[in-house]
Order: C-alpha cells, then sequence, then structure tokens
C-alpha cells in the first residue's frame, strides 16, 4: 500500500501536485513538534532528497492549507501531524535516522538561534527527551523522569504531551509511570484536578517503589480526600505515599504527605491524638523548609486548641511571624484571621 493512501484528501492532492518523490520527505518532518525551514530541509535530505529538491520542497510546504505559520516556526495541523508521524513509524529506517538527526540537534544546537533557525522546543530539553526516546526508549524515559523534577513551566506542559503521544503510539511501554506522571503534575499545577486525576491514577497502578508513585499517591489521596465517602480510600493512599516515602528516604515528601494525612485524620474528633501525632512528626522532618513549617504550625494549632491551648496559640503566633518573614502574606492573614477568631471566644 502507497504510504499516500493514509493521508487525507488534502494531502493527497498536495503530494499528486508536487510528485511521489516527496511522500517520504513529507513523513520525515513528521518527526518533529515543530520546524524551521533550516531543519526541515535537513529532514528532507535523510529521506533521499538533494539539497536543491529539499529547499524546493520546504518552500512550496508554506502554500499548503496544512502548515500554520508560527513567526520564524512552522508546524502542521494536529490532524496532519497525527497522519504523519503515525506513518512514520511504520517505515522504521526512516524513523530511526528522523530522530537522531533532530536528537544531534538538541545536543548540538546554539541556544542563540532558538525560534529561529531551529525549534525552540529542541533546545529547551523537550526534544531532548522527546526524540531520545523514539530510538531508546528506556534513556528516553530517564530523561522524561528528570525533567518531570524540574519546574514545571510551558516546556513541561508540551512533553508531557508528547510523551503521551509517544506511549499511545507503542513506542514508549504502555505501563511506564513517566508520561502519565508529567501530564499529570503540568495540569494539576493548572488545577485542571479531573484531567490530572485521570493520569495520576494510572501512575497509582504501578507497584514500583519510586517518587512518581509516592507523588501521585499523595495528589490522588488529597483529591479523594475533598469527595463524600471517599475519606477512607484516601487514607489508604495517603499511607501507601507515606509508606514509599519511607522507603526512598524522601523527606520533603514524607513531610508532606503525613501533613495531608494528619489534616484528614484531624476531621474525626475520636482520632485528634493520631492526627496530632502525624502534624508532630511532619514538623520535625521538614525543619529546614521554613514554608511547610508555617503550613503545619498552622495545622497543628487549629488541632490542640482544645486540648492545649497555650501551646496551640504559640503555634499559631510561631506561623504568622515565618509568613511574614517569607512574605507569604496571604497565609499571614489567613492565620491572623483564625487566631483573632479563636482568641474572642475566650
Amino acid at each position: 500500500m502507497s504510504i499516500v493512501t493514509l493521508l487525507p484528501d488534502d494531502v493527497k492532492a498536495y503530494l499528486v501536485a508536487v510528485g511521489e518523490k516527496f511522500q517520504l520527505p513529507l513523513y520525515a518532518l513528521g518527526a518533529a513538534e515543530s520546524l524551521t525551514d533550516e531543519v526541515a530541509t535537513k529532514l528532507a535530505i535523510v529521506a533521499g532528497l538533494e539539497e536543491n529538491e529539499a529547499t524546493r520542497f520546504v518552500r512550496a510546504l508554506h502554500y499548503a492549507d496544512f502548515v500554520i505559520e508560527r513567526n520564524s516556526e512552522w508546524h502542521f495541523t494536529s490532524k496532519m501531524r497525527t497522519h504523519l508521524s503515525v506513518g512514520l513509524i511504520k517505515q522504521p529506517e526512516l524513523f530511526s535516522a528522523a530522530h537522531s538527526l533532530l536528537f544531534q540537534i538538541s545536543l548540538t544546537g546554539d541556544p542563540k538561534f532558538a525560534g529561529e533557525s531551529i525549534p525552540r522546543y529542541l533546545l529547551n530539553g523537550v526534544g531532548k527527551a522527546f526524540h531520545k526516546s523514539a530510538n531508546s526508549p528506556a534513556d528516553g524515559l530517564k530523561l522524561y523522569s528528570e525533567a518531570a523534577r524540574m519546574e514545571l513551566v510551558g516546556s513541561q506542559w508540551l512533553l508531557g504531551q508528547l510523551a503521551i503521544e509517544q506511549q499511545e503510539q507503542g513506542i514508549l511501554p504502555s505501563g511506564a509511570v513517566e508520561p502519565p506522571f508529567l501530564r499529570g503534575m503540568t495540569l494539576y499545577q493548572e488545577r485542571r484536578l479531573n484531567e490530572a486525576e485521570y493520569f495520576l491514577r494510572r501512575v497509582i497502578k504501578s507497584n514500583e517503589i519510586r517518587e512518581e508513585v509516592a507523588i501521585s499517591c499523595h495528589l490522588v489521596g488529597k483529591i479523594d480526600s475533598r469527595k463524600p465517602g471517599m475519606q477512607a480510600q484516601a487514607e489508604e493512599l495517603l499511607r501507601r505515599s507515606i509508606g514509599i516515602g519511607e522507603k526512598i528516604h524522601h523527606e520533603h515528601h514524607l513531610a508532606q504527605a503525613l501533613h495531608t494525612l494528619g489534616q484528614l485524620i484531624g476531621k474525626d474528633r475520636s482520632r485528634v491524638k493520631e492526627a496530632e501525632e502525624l502534624l508532630r512528626r511532619s514538623l520535625e522532618i521538614s525543619r529546614r523548609n521554613m514554608n511547610h513549617q508555617a503550613q503545619v504550625l498552622f495545622s497543628l494549632g487549629k488541632l490542640i486548641w482544645h486540648t492545649a491551648r497555650p501551646e496551640a496559640e504559640q503555634m499559631l503566633r510561631e506561623s504568622i511571624k515565618i509568613n511574614h518573614k517569607l512574605r507569604n502574606y496571604s497565609a499571614q492573614e489567613m492565620v491572623q484571621k483564625e487566631l483573632d477568631r479563636r482568641l474572642e471566644r475566650y
């Protein structure tokens, strides 16, 4: 079957117009998330065109309806790129060569040309993980995992999408936790909780003892704790998260999960002592994290107000002091209002 039959009608018409020899070069361009003329020309050459042919071919693409301009960069419509990327998988040699070229550019490209002669995604860490995964999934997953630990910015959002794409296409193992974790975390940061929950629940199906699973159990536990009738399930997930945190010796995560579990259990007045122990342990572990200290002092002060009021008041005042020092003024105001409200009753 000719690969042209796999494409939408408008693309078939385009290929008929430009000639059959340009079918494979068009597929090669589907390896990239976005392109510049320079990189597109290199990919077309890898697919078998002479340099002058590749130049004319890329120039002609700018007149196609399935190409979207973006300053010096351009990309295919979503439908078109899906057709090309899936079809490229059916051409193993070209698939490998195209992704190898793009990976090398991600390693050696000059950052000052990002967004001009080199697509920006290739030089911000996204391209490295995405294109490495194409030829070496195990190494690519390590890069995805490293990216998930970095500050969540726009590049991680794109990386999460591309990782899921590769997993759905069978390039990455279906059970790998890195793609759904990265996608879930970016969605969680955007407060798109329903979408985030879908991906994070995929992560917690894994039995691996690793940070991604621990964090996902924590976040899904927090989500479940807000749902009616889901407290028992939330507690189970939070305890599992704590257990993994202990095994991997991840103190920051452990302190956060203990805090969340303490807050959940503290809602049951018959379990206040148990909740207090969890919160005190979280406080002890996180002594170097002042922001977390302020949060736990607030939770603990509220919890023990009726059983140890002097200590509770001291904790709330300390939380106010820390928030002021950290310039967390909204948190400072919230704790101050809570303290004032409680003091008015006495």
